[in-house]
């Protein structure tokens, strides 16, 4: 039903913003300065009631400071990330993904670029997407930069970071929307890991959809959909950790105006966390020949325990991927995943959350006609 399509693109719009995803210090100075930095991360997921769910396989995500490009006219940091959801299904309400998102680093600010109209090619024929005018023009306009993140704006005040008036038409029934982006700085928090304890900056980053009711000139609006998004951020490594309560559609009871077509659903939320140390994949400068060819070499040391060093070489700048697999072919570990100059290069693999055991490294790197794959194996012993 075309209603139905207008409701859940409005919803993918929240979504698309938030899965992107500071007192007076430059934004840089909490981004990391190396390029091939990365971070890997945990996902909690929760019911709705905010209960966490356990699963046999912990969901985690890893994403990767690949480098700079000028997005929207500006300087932007490009991050990919990669996760292992698919092998839930959709019960977990975790979206699978390989994407890249960028950021921008201004001033006291960080924003990230957004491009709604790419997901509605998600929602079927895009064709049939394309036919409703008003929306595809009311997603347009949100194209551009927005500065989710304000790290000299006062505590525990709300900013506007983006509000967008519009009306759909559903079934000869005009309603007038509101979309809303706000962002608040919470106080300073000190966030303790399983490897330290970080200084934060928290900010909490509200998403709503809204029906718009005008009596007079007094406007009130109704929440369709809600999201409530905290983040806390530290200084050199970026997002730590995020959590996003349970909400529901519609977010509040008593909208004053019937929608059909708008479904009633209980949403479950998520945490992430920073799952380990963040490292940087090292480029080998000194005492290392001039690579002639692709090579992947043992692991170091080997057996190991918990943490083994791996090394390989490109003879090209190449698209290179190397990931961690265990003796039955299951992804545990993407440790690289992006393009990397010419050169040889080590990474660490932490092993401090599997089971003694055979597991396999693998990989893969492109560089134009030529390609190379190699798999080693390497034994965990606790």
């Amino acid at each position: 039903m075309k209603q139905n399509r207008i409701v859940f693109l409005c919803i993918s719009l929240l979504g698309f913003l938030f899965s992107q995803e500071s007192f007076a210090q430059p934004a840089t100075s909490f981004f990391p300065t190396t390029q091939n930095f990365r971070w890997d991360y945990v996902y909690t997921p929760l019911d709705t009631n905010g209960n966490p769910i356990q699963t046999p396989i912990i969901p985690r995500s890893t994403s990767f400071f690949v480098g700079s490009n000028t997005v929207g006219g500006r300087n932007a940091q490009a991050v990919t990330s990669v996760n292992n959801f698919s092998e839930f299904g959709d019960s977990l309400f975790l979206p699978s993904f390989e994407d890249t998102s960028y950021y921008s680093l201004t001033g006291d600010s960080a924003g990230l670029y957004l491009n709604p109209l790419s997901i509605i090619g998600e929602f079927g024929d895009s064709a049939e997407a394309a036919q409703i005018d008003s929306l595809a023009g009311f997603l347009n306009s949100f194209t551009g930069w927005y500065f989710l993140y304000r790290f000299n704006a006062t505590q525990n005040t709300d900013y506007v970071v983006i509000r967008r008036d519009t009306t759909v038409t559903i079934d000869s029934t005009a309603v007038p929307l509101r979309f809303e982006v706000t962002g608040r700085r919470l106080a300073n928090d000190s966030l303790t890991t399983p490897f330290g304890k970080f200084d934060t900056r928290k900010f909490v980053v509200t998403y709503t959809l809204g029906y718009r009711l005008q009596i007079f000139s007094t406007t009130t609006i109704f929440p369709l959909v809600q999201f409530r998004d905290s983040t806390w951020i530290a200084q050199n490594r970026w997002i730590v950790r995020q959590y996003l309560p349970p909400s529901r559609i519609p977010a509040v009871e008593n909208i004053p105006i019937e929608i059909e077509g708008l479904p009633t659903i209980a949403i479950p939320g998520r945490i992430l966390d920073l799952a380990e140390e963040p490292l940087s994949i090292q480029k080998v400068e000194k005492n290392v020949r001039e690579p002639r060819g692709f090579e992947l070499s043992q692991n170091y040391p080997n057996p190991f325990n918990p943490s083994t060093t791996i090394r390989f070489q490109l003879p090209f700048s190449s698209n290179t991927r190397l990931e961690v697999y265990d003796i039955l072919g299951r992804k545990l570990s993407t440790l690289v995943n992006g393009y990397l100059q010419r050169g040889a290069y080590q990474i660490a693999f932490d092993a401090s959350g599997l089971a003694s055991g055979f597991y396999f490294y693998r990989i893969e790197a492109t560089a134009g006609s030529s390609s190379f794959s190699a798999t080693k194996k390497m034994m965990l012993i606790k």
